[in-house]
């Protein structure tokens, strides 16, 4: 069996749920046919590596052993707020998780290494391995940060970081690997100057193995009018607009958001959940299980995605594999993943935006079907060709 490494960072398990998440759907997708290792750099080490080792238990619920939630009318929740620290991860200390010391990894003689994160890469050399692969999640912080030509700006920005790593894959990458068709497109346009002779893979749009195959759902369990908000607390994911648009749906039963806060201002927080009308019944999630969210997304009317920037939008993607409508706006690669694009979020008019909600919220639909259509579109088999035809 061949052998591949994911490169990660050193406490990726606690950072970057997205990003972990996403990790560890391709890491379910291929795990039945390689021999996977996730590895990072030992600090200070010079190329001195370190194995992590993770129960599929873990693995399989996105990092998460139980739900964090609050919930009642908005004012139930700024209570809470005021005796909880919701800007701080809870994470346990975990039995599932081992540390193994590797030292040099060319002894392991992995056939392909991916790195998973640019903005880890503080070396400039050639990793061991008989093919490496860089991961592109999106090219965001390069899009805002960078005007011009990147040359005198602070080397410990975010978006530097991914600068130097994306400069990295161009010299020393086998293959890129981008999450979306979006991100491909930029990143070729940035970078037409410095690209060797890397080949550029888009990665079909994949979610974890448990997403896949649900049993038929009986809409008796429907809650409706629900709506759920996937990871709402910053600027660019809609903190600002989504009260507005919610407060203006009249018949809305209850709301459901899940995502953490740990970059976001308590201020705006409070912000938000004081903006929302008093009568509605609001359920937050800071943490979740996979099997939890699952569950919420069967039971729910609509899914509404407010980020207008992404570098995929793998809530959208889970939405639909448990038959939960997508609202989000009609920009890519967003708006590629949504399978009945009848209605969008219009930026700039928020009367036409608002009508779209109540719309599709109040519109049946059958959720059975969409689960099986979004099976079918988001195949969880592509990544595993992909890597095969690649390897």
């Amino acid at each position: 069996m061949k052998k591949i490494a994911f490169l990660v960072e050193d406490d990726f398990i606690n950072l970057h749920v997205g990003v972990r998440n996403y990790i560890f759907s391709l890491y379910l997708s291929l795990k039945d046919f390689y021999d996977i290792d996730f590895i990072y750099e030992s600090k200070n080490s010079n190329l001195s590596f370190k194995r992590i080792i993770i129960s599929d238990d873990f693995i399989a619920q996105n990092g998460f052993y139980k739900n964090v939630s609050i919930c009642g009318n908005k004012n139930d929740i700024l209570k809470s707020l005021k005796t909880t620290n919701f800007n701080e991860e809870e994470f346990p200390i975990n039995k599932d998780i081992y540390f193994q010391y590797i030292g040099d990894i060319e002894e392991q003689g992995y056939d392909a290494l991916i790195i998973t994160n640019p903005w880890l890469i503080n070396f400039n050399q050639m990793l061991p391995a008989k093919k490496v692969f860089g991961l592109v999640y999106d090219t965001i912080p390069i899009e805002y940060f960078f005007k011009d030509s990147p040359i005198e700006y602070d080397k410990s920005h975010f978006a530097f970081k991914h600068h130097n790593g994306f400069k990295y894959y161009n010299k020393y990458c086998d293959n890129i690997l981008f999450i979306s068709k979006k991100s491909l497109n930029f990143y070729k346009e940035f970078y037409k100057n410095s690209l060797n002779n890397s080949e550029l893979n888009v990665i079909e749009p994949i979610a974890a193995q448990k997403f896949y195959n649900l049993k038929n759902f009986d809409s008796k369990y429907l809650d409706k009018n629900t709506i759920i908000l996937t990871t709402p607390f910053e600027i660019r994911k809609g903190i600002k607009i989504i009260p507005e648009y919610i407060n203006s749906i009249c018949d809305l039963n209850s709301l459901i958001i899940y995502g953490n806060v740990n970059r976001t201002k308590f201020r705006d927080i409070k912000d938000f959940f004081k903006s929302l009308r008093e009568d509605i019944q609001i359920t937050w999630y800071k943490e979740i299980t996979t099997d939890s969210l699952i569950k919420l997304f069967l039971k729910s009317s609509l899914c509404l995605f407010c980020s207008d920037d992404e570098g995929l939008g793998l809530p959208i993607i889970e939405s639909q594999l448990c038959g939960c409508k997508v609202l989000c706006y009609d920009k890519p690669p967003m708006s590629d993943l949504v399978i009945e694009k009848d209605k969008f979020i219009v930026k700039n008019d928020k009367s036409l935006s608002i009508k779209n909600i109540d719309y599709c919220l109040k519109t049946k639909y059958d959720k059975n079907q969409l689960i099986k259509s979004a099976n079918k579109k988001f195949n969880n088999k592509q990544f595993l060709t992909l890597i095969n035809k690649i390897l």
